[in-house]
């Protein structure tokens, strides 16, 4: 039961005229958004597992395994640089095996003897450590399919694969005599395992 403010008279809560006086008793209310719903009509239930925000690798409404952004943009950005590398170490070798084309085209150019010194440092230097060339090449190509790999399949085989490229890349530049990029892929290893672990599960 209400009361009216105008006469003081009790009328039922439905009421929205009071018989008695004819004042509005009844206020009109803010109407209540409706709540969203799945497609069996069901309210959407938020848990830590499927609040995007809370871990780099969730579960969404329909059960299927999310990178959040930043995890995706690291993902992005290694697939990238390891390709370039890729690119790079490969182009060296093609030049390798046609040094002696590039060395007569720099001998007959003038403007190019300044140079010829340190590309036949750079052939010598191939040929010391062609191995660890080659290694890099092939390195390089598994890990940027495996950042690839990962972003797109959600596998957990391709995290192993980004993490034991990014082992043997560190290994690699030891033996190339560069501690500083040994341990900027150590680095690289530990920040993607880090990124990924609590939701190691949800990998397929």
């Amino acid at each position: 039961m209400q009361t009216c403010y105008n006469c003081g008279k009790q009328v039922s809560d439905e009421t929205l005229i009071c018989p008695e006086c004819g004042a509005l008793v009844k206020r009109y209310e803010k109407p209540v958004p409706p709540v969203e719903t799945d497609l069996n009509g069901r309210e959407p239930v938020f848990t830590q597992e499927s609040a995007p925000h809370r871990t780099a690798v969730y579960s969404d409404a329909q059960g299927r395994t999310r990178f959040s952004g930043l995890l995706t943009a690291w993902l992005v950005i290694c697939a990238v640089f390891a390709g370039y590398q890729a690119l790079s170490y490969g182009c060296l070798l093609i030049v390798y095996h046609n040094q002696a084309l590039y060395s007569s085209f720099f001998s007959s150019a003038p403007e190019f003897a300044d140079f010829l010194s340190v590309y036949n440092v750079l052939m010598q230097d191939i040929a010391q450590f062609y191995g660890v060339y080659v290694g890099i090449l092939i390195v390089s190509v598994l890990k940027c399919a495996g950042y690839i790999w990962l972003c797109a399949g959600k596998r957990r085989l391709a995290l192993w694969t980004v993490l034991a490229s990014n082992a043997a890349m560190a290994v690699l530049m030891l033996l190339f005599g560069n501690p500083y990029f040994a341990g900027v892929y150590a680095i690289e290893l530990l920040a993607t395992f880090l990124f990924v672990r609590r939701g190691l599960k949800l990998l397929r």
